[in-house]
């Protein structure tokens, strides 16, 4: 199985909205991550870290 952004957020309990919130971007972008982790800006992943 293939670890991705969306298996880690929905195996941690957080829906698309709640995930949204907690790193600042909105649903589209968090959407595009999650289908696209390649492009993912290294920005982002340190908002996760923080969480």
């Amino acid at each position: 199985m293939k670890i991705t952004l969306k298996v880690t957020r929905v195996n941690s309990g957080l829906k698309l909205v709640e995930a949204t919130n907690k790193f600042g971007v909105n649903k589209d972008t968090l959407s595009k991550y999650e289908k696209d982790s390649y492009n993912v800006p290294r920005s982002f992943f340190a908002k996760i870290e923080e969480v």
